[in-house]
């Protein structure tokens, strides 16, 4: 298998504020993806194929607020999305391996996910405590399904995720060597 061309460009503009009001910190930002796959030359056994092309461009922001209840416990919550294009085996490619083959799919869509997060922070020098609570909504996740034929699959967007972590952090410095 032989390939050619521009594979995948990705361009980014990023940009983030913050800004502090009394005891209140507020971070936002935005990103900008504009991504494009082309494939101009593809060989498979000596046979050239046709080129494929995909893109995709997609905005994304993030909003994060931390609230100093006193100078050592805080408050903080933030909200941002998550995007990742497929690859470009993903997209155009066809691979065999493990006595199976793996078609790809230029129609797939890019992965995304929605973050959530709430959590307070204890530090008092010796002793710090840390709780949060995250909550991710994913689509699209891209996964292999068969076709069916025989140990044939092909590259698809499959269905969503809900995901719930809470994280519990205790440090302690007894002090005992200065």
């Amino acid at each position: 298998c032989g390939i050619g061309g521009r594979p995948i460009r990705t361009a980014s503009l990023f940009a983030q504020h913050e800004a502090t009001f009394g005891n209140l910190t507020a971070t936002a930002g935005l990103r900008y993806y504009d991504v494009k796959s082309q494939l101009d030359r593809y060989v498979i056994d000596g046979g050239a194929q046709p080129g494929r092309t995909n893109s995709d461009d997609r905005l994304l922001g993030s909003l994060g607020l931390v609230y100093a209840l006193s100078p050592d416990t805080i408050l903080r919550a933030n909200i941002s999305q998550g995007y990742t294009y497929p690859s470009l085996s993903q997209l155009f490619l066809t691979s065999t391996g493990g006595g199976g083959t793996v078609i790809g799919n230029p129609n797939l869509l890019p992965e995304t996910a929605t973050n959530y997060e709430i959590g307070f922070r204890i530090d008092r020098s010796a002793l710090v405590l840390d709780a949060a609570l995250f909550y991710t909504r994913s689509r699209n996740y891209i996964a292999t399904m068969g076709t069916g034929v025989p140990r044939q699959s092909q590259y698809q967007n499959v269905n969503s995720a809900d995901s719930w972590v809470m994280e519990l952090t205790a440090e302690v410095d007894p002090r005992w060597w200065g």
